[in-house]
């Protein structure tokens, strides 16, 4: 099963607790964090009118463009400890398996904040933390953190009402979802 087929009930979720005027979209401009070569970009643009990808490696924003490229997509080449301005404000802010990317924890806090200075109001946050052992994820050149953890940095930084789905399996790789809106 494809993981945005495993987070279409949290979207639902997000819909009852978080009410947002119902139309086609759920969300106007959703920004995808570590986008890669935009494996998400047809979900994402199913449930949100504008999307923008942004990854550190350029050649999967080149990827991602030549697949997808179209007027409701931009793509950015950033790293999410240091997003750039131009972006603008989100409604919402989806990640997956790209937070535990940002290994050292003054970037990590770092990225928690700018997050919140991305999104609307009434923003939300989506994410998917890919719940593999310390040693896969060092080779990965990643960090092992809890949902516990994820939750008390984003709530320093004004997220709240977090809806978390622990142990959501897509085929052999198990992860944690995290949703939160900005309050």
């Amino acid at each position: 099963m494809a993981v945005w087929e495993l987070v279409k009930p949290l979207i639902a979720d997000m819909r009852r607790v978080w009410p947002r005027p119902q139309d086609e979209h759920f969300f106007n401009r959703v920004l995808d964090l570590g986008c890669g070569s935009g494996r998400f970009i047809p979900f994402l643009l199913s449930i949100a009118n504008e999307y923008v990808g942004v990854d550190h490696a350029d050649q999967a924003i080149k990827v991602a463009d030549t697949r997808f490229g179209c007027p409701e997509t931009t793509f950015f080449q950033a790293v999410i400890s240091d997003l750039p301005r131009e972006l603008g404000k989100f409604d919402l802010i989806w990640s997956c398996a790209a937070m535990q990317h940002v290994v050292d924890p003054a970037d990590f806090e770092r990225a928690c904040d700018q997050l919140a200075d991305r999104a609307h109001g009434d923003g939300a946050f989506l994410l998917l933390h890919e719940n593999s052992t310390p040693a896969q994820l060092g080779r990965n050149h990643c960090q092992p953190r809890s949902p516990h953890l994820y939750m008390a940095l984003l709530k320093k930084t004004g997220w709240a009402n977090f809806l978390v789905r622990s142990g959501v399996r897509d085929g052999d790789d198990t992860y944690s979802i995290i949703a939160a809106v900005l309050r």
